[in-house]
């Protein structure tokens, strides 16, 4: 489906849903190359309040894509799913 492709939330639920580990794995794969409007789309159901099963999906595919993601990719899918980053983490660096 590529960058820039039109995707409905209906198409991509079956795609989670039903799909299987490779058909997760071209998710992940087309959000580690830059498809910043599947990587949103994902990180707005794993925000949703229902369906727990869908959201998990939805964090594992964006957990495999940042696996294999350069930093800004990395960087937009974490702003996707927290917003705007803060200026100290838990960690304290």
């Amino acid at each position: 489906m590529g960058e820039g492709s039109v995707r409905s939330a209906e198409l991509l639920s079956r795609l989670l849903r039903y799909g299987d580990g490779p058909t997760h794995r071209r998710l992940a794969a087309e959000v580690a190359g830059g498809d910043g409007a599947l990587a949103q789309m994902l990180a707005e159901t794993v925000r949703f309040d229902e369906d727990p099963e869908l959201r998990v999906r939805c964090l594992a595919v964006l957990g495999q894509a940042l696996d294999g993601a350069d930093m800004a990719v990395g960087l937009a899918v974490l702003g996707a799913l927290f917003g705007p980053t803060g200026s100290e983490t838990v960690l304290g660096l």
